[in-house]
């Protein structure tokens, strides 16, 4: 009970971090929707990647339009260039510059344009602000107003990625912390009861010896579990790591198929395995590959109470490989295959499946299943073929 409620705290705090990060969006577009003049970001590109309401007023179009064009998309044509230009040269550090544009409204009256752009320290994006002076020269006036509200909306803005960078590393602590905390303990039960049955601590009757025995399994198990909930809340929070390094896949295998193959067979089931000659290397993570490969037969075997789990892998096609386990279990229904990589459904794989399916992701592959009738499911992941080395 105390490991579930750990794990549980574990995903909380994954969460917590997600909501954070959610929170200084919406207080960052606050920010932007508040203001009377037109704030935008302008990315390292010179295309918008934010707009606040004013600016959709000024540009007489919406955000989403105005998102993903370049900044001086709306200005007169002779204006474009040195507007561009002008933003692109804007250096780093408080002082910023001061630019007007001409622009032509919808109804075909002229507007003059006077911008305000100073660069983001953080990831070299401009926040500007925009604001039509067409009409009022005693808007000059506001000008050094309008300075103190740009210093404003940086800091306020550099703090809000401050804060989003802060809880990802107070996450990172914690999940760091509790997974070397949750992992010892199972790996020290498996340590003793092992020192245990080899006699370390004296003679053992035979019903003591079995009880050992389901213990150190029971750990063993829980560590797993444990280990699955750790990775997959590192996964969902963009920590986990993986390598992309190619790797002879034809090799791989066929030293995983004996051990698979004893998985299979300790259930009295048949197993057969179809491993193409020609299946050049992957690139992806080697040890995470076994890992989504063994939980796939974990599947099959779980879902089978007789007959053959049949391991394929074939030739890369249109620069993926496909691994695929088959049971002859009848197959599941629909409801029942919707939920296999749902830790948290009634009837789904737990949270190995679930940890699987994420990992062929993060490695730039899928993992999916599909009710073959007549016959059983069908698990199949892709991954990523290396091209250099096929070659």
């Amino acid at each position: 009970l105390r490991e579930r409620r750990q794990a549980r705290q574990a995903l909380a705090a994954v969460g917590q971090a997600q909501q954070a990060r959610s929170e200084t969006e919406v207080a960052l577009q606050r920010v932007f929707d508040a203001s009377f003049d037109a704030i935008g970001l302008v990315d390292t590109h010179g295309r918008w990647s934010r707009v606040g309401r004013a600016g959709e007023r000024l540009w007489g179009v919406g955000a989403a339009t105005l998102v993903g064009q370049p900044a001086p998309a709306r200005l007169l044509p002779e204006e474009r260039r040195r507007c561009e230009l002008a933003l692109e040269a804007v250096p780093a550090g408080a002082t910023g510059i001061e630019l007007r544009t001409r622009m032509r409204r919808d109804d075909g009256s002229p507007a003059l344009l006077q911008w305000r752009a100073q660069r983001l320290a953080e990831d070299g994006s401009l926040l500007c602000l925009v604001r039509d002076v067409t009409d009022s020269e005693a808007q000059r006036a506001e000008l050094a107003r309008v300075q103190e509200a740009l210093q404003a909306c940086s800091t306020e803005l550099d703090l809000l990625r401050a804060q989003a960078t802060q809880a990802a590393r107070v996450r990172e602590g914690f999940m760091t912390h509790l997974g070397a905390g949750l992992r010892s303990s199972p790996a020290a039960i498996v340590v003793m009861a092992d020192n245990l049955l080899q006699g370390l601590a004296g003679p053992l009757v035979d019903a003591q010896q079995r009880e050992l025995v389901r213990l150190r399994e029971t750990a063993r198990s829980l560590a797993a579990r444990i280990g699955a909930v750790l990775d997959l809340a590192l996964a969902e929070g963009g920590q986990l790591e993986l390598s992309r390094e190619p790797f002879d896949l034809w090799e791989m295998l066929t030293q995983l198929a004996p051990e698979l193959r004893d998985a299979v067979e300790k259930k009295g089931l048949h197993w057969e395995a179809q491993i193409a000659d020609d299946l050049g290397y992957a690139r992806a993570d080697l040890g995470r590959v076994r890992q989504v490969l063994r939980e796939m037969v974990e599947l099959a075997v779980r879902a089978s109470s007789s007959g053959t789990v049949t391991l394929r892998a074939g030739a890369p096609a249109s620069g993926l490989i496909r691994i695929s386990v088959a049971d002859s279990s009848g197959g599941a229904d629909e409801a029942t295959l919707a939920a296999t990589f749902d830790p948290f459904r009634a009837g789904g794989g737990g949270l190995g499946a679930a940890l699987a399916q994420r990992l062929a992701r993060l490695m730039g592959g899928e993992l999916g299943v599909r009710r073959v009738p007549g016959q059983g499911s069908l698990y199949t992941c892709t991954l990523p073929a290396d091209a250099v080395q096929a070659a």
